[in-house]
């Protein structure tokens, strides 16, 4: 139904794929994950800081 199409839409219908916190999700890269989870798991994604 229309509902369904538009909940996958609406705010809080996304959420960290690690700890589910839907606050400061990360799209870039299409990590969806919450800033907190990427900067704890970023060398682990195969990111390289200088």
């Amino acid at each position: 139904s229309a509902i369904l199409d538009l909940q996958k839409f609406c705010q809080g219908s996304c959420s960290c794929c690690i700890c589910s916190n839907q606050h400061g999700l990360t799209w870039k890269y299409n990590l969806n994950t919450c800033c907190q989870c990427f900067h704890q798991y970023v060398k682990d994604m195969g990111f390289e800081l200088d």
